[in-house]
Order: structure tokens, then C-alpha cells, then sequence
């Protein structure tokens, strides 16, 4: 997510998303990399950016154990964008400028962000600059607010709590934070007429995502593949720790089974 909206707040404003099984990972990667400006060296977006060229980037992730999700951004101009996708017979990409459409991931959606801050002098709070952030999508945020405040006013404290604990868990962005902090007082609000203000409703902060150093690298076919291979490692991993967790084995057991069968190159590298 923090590397999507990197993307667009430097100039990546197309962008088309798609998934695939991910045993055909290579294979779309391979054509992917044909049909449109994306780059497998730092070297080769810089001569392509001197030139006045388009410049793509792809963004994998699993979203599933056996799915990959894909998200490809580009920086191009309008024209330029029409020609390659017209050219590749693909529907025209979205913008991440379209907010009747947001680039969504999961239950979030990209958007801009206006930061606002009170003028000290004045006293009147104004808007300072836009930035992108990730906030709910409007049907998720609603949910949410209509679940709380449903628990509130039946009386289900429990149920409330347990809502409020899971949303403090929500990624810290900026977007996000500001549509809880209104769910929130609209919370304490309802649970003022239910309750009254000899019991306040204790709400749990919400917390500031820390910002991640980039480390990515360029994807190249031997690096995918790499990376299957640990997924698949994984996935082994997980099914030897569940056949033996239903055999009635603790835990520790399993870890211990785990670490002496990488000793003895159980699993092939």
C-alpha cells in the first residue's frame, strides 16, 4: 500500500490491477514485461525517462494462497498511455485521479489527503497541501460505524469493546485515522444518550503507521521464481505443522520438528 501511493504522488497516475493463479506467475510476468513499459533495471527507467518515454512499474502480491494480485502504474501522458494500450488491444488504464472510481486494495481506496492546521493567530483553521493516503472505502467505513453503534444502543458493551480493539489494529494512514476519529465521536455520542457521562466510553487510539524504508528490488523471471519457491517451502511448512498439530502435538514439538528437518535439508533449496 505505502508503496502504491509513493508511486502516485511521483507521477504514476494510470494504472491497471488484475490477478492470476500464481502457478502462472512467470508466464504473465514474461508477457506483462513484453507489452508494456516496465523496466527490470534502475539503468533502463532512467534512459527511458531522458528520452521522454513512458516508464512503468509492477507491483505482486499474494492475496491468496494459491492467487497473485498485480498492480501496474504508469507515468506517462495521456496520449502516450492510449497508444501502448491500444497497441496491446487492452482497455484504457484507470487514473488514480478519478474519485468516482479509486484504486482500492482489500477494503481501502487511494485518495487525497488535505491536511489541515490551526492558524495561531487567527484561530481559524485552514487547509495546508495534499498528499495521498488510503482511507475505507465508503460501504466498509459505513459498515463499521453502523456495527458499533448498533452494538451501543443494544446494550452490548462486549461487543463493542472487541469492535473498537479491532479497529485500533487499522493501518495508521492518514485517511484512515480521520475517518475513525469521526467514528469515534459518533460512538461516544451514542454511547452518551445510552449510558450517560457517569461511564465514558473508553476508545483505544488509533495508531500512526511508521513509515517503511524502500528496499524493493526490479523483478526479474529468476527472482519470481526464487520466491515461488519459498512460498511453496511455506506452504509445505504449514501442512507438515497441521498434520501433526491434529496428531495432538504441542507446538513447540512441531517448531523443533521444523528447525532439525532444515538442519538435515529436508526441504530441497
Amino acid at each position: 500500500m505505502q508503496a502504491i501511493s509513493d508511486l502516485a504522488r511521483n507521477g504514476y497516475r494510470h494504472y491497471t490491477q488484475g490477478e492470476f493463479p500464481i502457478e502462472k506467475t512467470i508466464k504473465a510476468y514474461e508477457s506483462l514485461i513484453r507489452k508494456y513499459p516496465l523496466f527490470t533495471d534502475k539503468n533502463s527507467v532512467f534512459q527511458a525517462r531522458k528520452r521522454g518515454e513512458p516508464v512503468g512499474r509492477l507491483l505482486l502480491y499474494r492475496s491468496a494462497p494459491k492467487i497473485i494480485h498485480f498492480t501496474m502504474m504508469f507515468d506517462a501522458t495521456d496520449s502516450q498511455i492510449q497508444e501502448i494500450y491500444k497497441k496491446n488491444g487492452s482497455d484504457l488504464p484507470k487514473s488514480v485521479d478519478n474519485k468516482w472510481k479509486r484504486l482500492s486494495f482489500s477494503t481501502y481506496e487511494l485518495a487525497k489527503h488535505v491536511r489541515k492546521f490551526v492558524n495561531e493567530n487567527s484561530k481559524k483553521t485552514n487547509k495546508g497541501a495534499s498528499s495521498w493516503t488510503w482511507q475505507y472505502k465508503k460501504d466498509e467505513i459505513f459498515s463499521l460505524r453502523a456495527r458499533l453503534n448498533d452494538s451501543i444502543n443494544r446494550g452490548h458493551i462486549e461487543e463493542a469493546k472487541k469492535i473498537l480493539i479491532s479497529l485500533s489494529y487499522a493501518p495508521g494512514f492518514a485517511g484512515v485515522r480521520s475517518q475513525l476519529l469521526e467514528a469515534y465521536e459518533d460512538a461516544k455520542r451514542q454511547w452518551l444518550r445510552k449510558f450517560g457521562p457517569k461511564s465514558p466510553l473508553k476508545t483505544k487510539p488509533v495508531i500512526y503507521i511508521r513509515r517503511i524504508e524502500q528496499k524493493g528490488v526490479f523483478l526479474t523471471e529468476k527472482l519470481i521464481a526464487k520466491e515461488l519457491q519459498r512460498l511453496e517451502k511455506d506452504e509445505s511448512q504449514k501442512l507438515l505443522n497441521l498434520n501433526y498439530e491434529q496428531k495432538g502435538f504441542t507446538q513447540d514439538y512441531v517448531d523443533g520438528l521444523a528447525k532439525k528437518a532444515n538442519e538435515l535439508h529436508f526441504f530441497k533449496d
